[in-house]
Order: C-alpha cells, then structure tokens, then sequence
C-alpha cells in the first residue's frame, strides 16, 4: 500500500504555500524533499523501510533539526503534524558467518594467541638484564601487548558502528494540505 500521491515521474506537484516555504528553507541553506501527499492520519506504523512515529515533544530534536523547523514554521508553513521517521535497518537477523575469515578476525586470533608469549619472554629477558632495564622492557612489553590488543578490537568495532550509522532518523512535516516535507536527517 502506498502512503503517498506522487506526479508521474516521481515529482511531486505542490500548493504555492509549500513551494514558497520550500524556496525559503533553501535559500536559508538547507534542503526540503517533499516526499508526496497524503491524507493519512499520522500514527506509529510501518511504511516501507521505515517506521513512523508522530513527534510530540519538538524540544527532544537535535539542535539542527530544531533549527530547520522553526526556520520552516517561519517561512509560514501550518504543520497538521510532525513525525519522525526511522530506518528499519535491513538484516534483522544475525548474519551468516563467511566461509572466509577476515583480516581483523586473523589480527584479533594472532594477538590472542602470540602478545602474551611474546611479553613473557620480554619480562624473563627483562629480569635477566637487570632490574633497571628489566623494569623498562617489561613495562614496555605490556604496553606494546596492549596496544596491539586495543588496536584490534577498534578495528572489530568499525563494522558495527558503520551498521549503526546507517539507520538514521528524518524529521518530516506535514502540511495543512497533507504535503509530506523531510527537512531534517541525522544519525542516532
């Protein structure tokens, strides 16, 4: 089911009001994407990829997205509602585990298994060469093994925090005459 009327070829064709507060809110900086009209009373469902929800308390948006909409509202747009929309990320399911191994799965293996021999060996040389250079090398070797093992991990938490970047919400407005505008997206 569609939520939206569009004009043929994916435009949509918009009141004077709404293309006179679109020209505003560019010329102000920021881009509007009329996303098409519809009469539809907005309430939390699923539309597509992504979840709407009405938005009750405007003070709860981040600073930018507060500022599109009161430059909107200043532009004299009448919102009947505003609503945030959510990306429903792809995959909801765990994914399946390559039949490769990665490069950041074969670093995390390697640390794991050759850092901690490789500081004992630091440390029994270390307390071989004396107590000042013992002390130096062994502290040294805990910090190198440390590092290799933060450096791993980081590298092992970039997937998901590019997963989670992707989902990002938008703020839609929707007009008097049923116009649906975003005029604000940002990543949770």
């Amino acid at each position: 089911m569609t939520l939206f009327n569009t004009a043929k070829g994916g435009g949509a064709v918009v009141s004077n009001n709404v293309h006179r507060a679109i020209v505003s809110a560019r010329k102000a900086g920021f881009p509007v994407r009329v996303l098409g009209q519809s009469n539809a009373r907005p309430h939390p469902q699923r539309v597509g990829q992504w979840w709407l929800e009405p938005l009750h308390d405007p003070g709860k948006l981040p600073p930018r997205a507060r500022q599109r909409l009161d430059a909107f509202l200043a532009a004299g747009v009448q919102p009947k509602a505003l609503v945030i929309f959510h990306e429903i990320p792809l995959t909801t399911v765990a994914p399946v585990r390559p039949a490769t191994v990665s490069p950041v799965e074969r670093a995390a293996v390697w640390v794991h298994h050759h850092v901690p021999e490789f500081a004992g060996n630091v440390r029994q040389r270390a307390k071989q060469a004396g107590p000042h250079i013992g002390a130096a090398l062994s502290a040294t070797s805990v910090v190198l093994g440390w590092s290799a093992a933060a450096a791993v991990g980081l590298a092992a938490l970039a997937v998901p925090i590019v997963i989670a970047a992707a989902t990002d919400p938008c703020l839609v407005v929707v007009t008097e005459d049923g116009y649906w505008l975003e005029i604000d997206r940002w990543y949770d």
